[in-house]
């Protein structure tokens, strides 16, 4: 390692790295770390039990038919954290989202195999355009037409079902706003768990709670920012008018937390039924009292539903513990053909992945999905004992790992000590260490399925060299000869804050560590308890920052990246507080635009602008190794997160304990 001196360092400033192109000459193209340019991999196998010792192929290649289902017995999942909540406008987390998927329904569910959209509690949808005209009504807004708007000629044609199409001469429109009336016709046979119906009430409701400043559903809000207005068409018709085309506008609400107005909302006529004692409290003190929007937000923050939740999906939370959450088939679900096979469900919270080995072993949980590379290959799944009650296997997932550094700290402000850090990170030494090969080093924080992640951008490589000059460049060397560089008296020295019981997280950290300390650079790694770990992302109280994230099929950047959000505390997932003015048009542009090669083309430049400031050090989408018993059936991997459904496993027709039928 060479540390320059004062006098070298004016010869040393011309090297800071300023462009795409610099970048470019910089790295090298790893092609065991992605495929040629614009070709996304093969992901994963997608046959049920392709990994199961019972149903791999014989001499002529052909495969032993799955076992008949039966209905009945338990799984347990482990997890590796324990939600605050299952409220998911208030947690965000994949761990609350992966319980959700069996415990709750959305307005529009998505097919796991195709990513489309289809129907769910809402059995109908249109997505409408709005027309806007130069004429304005009694209160002086513009007048706007909604229906399917086309073109004859110079004039627009608005269509609207059952309706006699309006012709509108151009003169007389102001705008077209594409795809901006998303109408959802609720199915009339729902209710939630504790019995009552379900219903357009609490569509308006659930949406309406991302206007109260005072609820604490920060990193949601940005999707409902759009929101212009929403309408109670009926009991079962709710319509949504956005102020602009987006291109995830109706998936943003299909995606909607929905929650149950009769509990949650204070205004609600049916309330005081579930909540008595505290109507009649506030009525005591006030017998005119009426909620006000912060005594709302902070009833739904504080709701004891957002653990005792009340749902609408097959599965009814039954036991809450210290360690696990465990849920109950629910007879009352609407489609019970698509219901699940196994009577209960427990998501068994273990922290460490070590303990979480012992406990598969053990027979105390039937599934991990964290198995480490050395246990993967090593003696732990050759061990006989593995062997007579699992079966091993992996897939890959739209997940994928990453270092966020906090531009606001001084540390990280200049661009060329971020890149010089990301080049002191050993990729292809960890990738082919760590992870024998089976990780992709990633350059967005778009999915790699999605055609919006763009696979020509040439990852960073590890060059310390490189990163000696730039961090020498930047003013970082070592003046006082005590082995760390320094600026301005202080010493080159940060903490980086990890998940506890993250084995990856400790590994690569500890190998981050070693390089960056031949580099004159201390790291100090700290370990928090997830809740806490969270709470410090959020209000950006920390250096840099370990974390992962399960993005969504497509992702909308702008809670990641605009700057907006660049503030501790105003919401999103700007965790970096970074700012670009460039960055925020192409989001804008991007959000708005509804053709999709036109969007994609926006992301990969968006992708390479982010990936030539490294705001984050992107790591890798690494494959997910898993255990399970074998004596359950029906895994399958599938596209989206958790990339696999619990209530498609199965226990073979015949297991102990099982039926034939559904009901009990």
């Amino acid at each position: 390692m060479s540390f320059r001196s004062l006098a070298a360092l004016a010869c040393c400033a011309a090297l800071a790295v300023h462009s795409l192109a610099e970048i470019a000459r910089a790295t090298t193209q790893d092609p065991a770390a992605k495929p040629a340019a614009s070709a996304a991999p093969t992901l994963v196998p997608v046959d049920p039990d392709y990994f199961h010792p019972d149903h791999q192929p014989d001499a002529d290649g052909r495969r032993a038919p799955l076992p008949q289902p039966s209905f009945g017995g338990r799984v347990i999942v482990r997890i590796d954290a324990l939600p605050p909540s299952l409220n998911f406008a208030l947690d965000g987390s994949a761990v609350t989202r992966r319980m959700l998927y069996e415990l709750h329904e959305t307005l529009l569910g998505t097919d796991w195999e195709t990513g489309e959209l289809v129907p769910d509690v809402a059995d109908k949808w249109e997505v409408e355009d709005t027309l806007i005209l130069q004429r304005v009504d009694a209160a002086g807004a513009p007048v706007r037409l909604v229906g399917e708007v086309s073109r004859d000629g110079e004039d627009y044609i608005v269509r609207r079902t059952a309706s006699t199409p309006t012709r509108v001469p151009k003169a007389d429109v102001r705008a077209l706003e594409r795809a901006t009336v998303v109408t959802f016709h609720l199915r009339r046979d729902v209710h939630w768990q504790d019995g009552e119906p379900f219903d357009a009430s609490d569509v308006v409701f659930s949406a309406s709670i991302y206007a109260n400043p005072r609820v604490r559903c920060d990193n949601k809000r940005p999707n409902f920012d759009n929101v212009r207005s929403l309408e109670k068409l009926d009991a079962y018709t709710v319509r949504f008018t956005l102020e602009r085309a987006d291109f995830q506008g109706l998936g943003k609400l299909a995606d909607l937390c929905l929650l149950p107005a009769h509990r949650y909302d204070l205004s609600d006529p049916d309330h005081a039924r579930f909540d008595p004692d505290y109507v009649r409290a506030k009525q005591a003190a006030n017998p005119k009292w009426k909620p006000s929007a912060d005594e709302q937000g902070d009833y739904i923050n504080d709701h004891p539903c957002n653990r005792k939740w009340v749902g609408l999906g097959p599965y009814r939370l039954s036991e809450w513990a210290d360690d696990y959450v465990e849920a109950k088939r629910w007879d009352g679900y609407f489609a019970p053909e698509s219901g699940g096979f196994v009577d209960t469900i427990r998501w068994r919270f273990i922290a460490n992945d070590d303990t979480a080995n012992e406990a598969l072993l053990a027979g105390d949980i039937d599934f991990n999905d964290r198995l480490g590379t050395d246990q993967y290959f090593g003696e732990f799944t050759q061990s006989k004992t593995f062997l007579d009650r699992c079966y091993k296997g992996y897939l890959y997932a739209d997940t994928y790992g990453f270092i966020a550094w906090n531009l606001q700290r001084k540390l990280f402000a200049d661009v060329n000590v971020r890149r010089a850090l990301a080049m002191l990170f050993d990729y292809e030494g960890i990738r082919a260490n760590y992870y024998r090969g089976q990780a992709i080093q990633v350059t967005s924080c778009q999915p790699i399925s999605s055609p919006a992640y763009d696979w020509s951008i040439t990852p960073l490589r590890f060059d310390p060299a490189r990163a000696d000059e730039l961090l020498t460049a930047a003013g970082w060397y070592d003046r006082d000869g005590d082995g760390l560089r320094d600026k301005d008296g202080e010493p080159f020295a940060f903490e980086l804050a990890i998940n506890t019981g993250s084995k990856t997280s400790e590994t690569l950290a500890a190998r981050f560590q070693e390089e960056l300390a031949k580099q004159g650079i201390r790291m100090r790694v700290a370990a928090f308890e997830w809740s806490t770990f969270q709470q410090r992302c959020s209000t950006r109280n920390f250096d840099a920052a370990a974390r992962g994230w399960v993005p969504p099929p497509e992702v909308d950047p702008e809670g990641l990246w605009h700057s907006k959000w660049a503030n501790a505390g105003v919401g999103g997932s700007n965790f970096c507080g970074y700012a670009n003015p460039e960055i925020d048009r192409l989001i804008e542009v991007g959000q708005h635009e509804v053709d999709d090669a036109a969007r994609y083309a926006i992301w990969h430049e968006l992708g390479r602008r982010i990936y030539a400031d490294q705001p984050y050090l992107f790591l890798f989408n690494p494959a997910r190794k898993f255990a399970l018993s074998k004596s359950i059936h029906g895994f399958q991997a599938l596209r989206f997160d958790p990339c696999y459904a619990i209530r498609r496993w199965y226990y073979p027709s015949g297991t102990p304990g099982t039926r034939s039928q559904r009901a009990r």
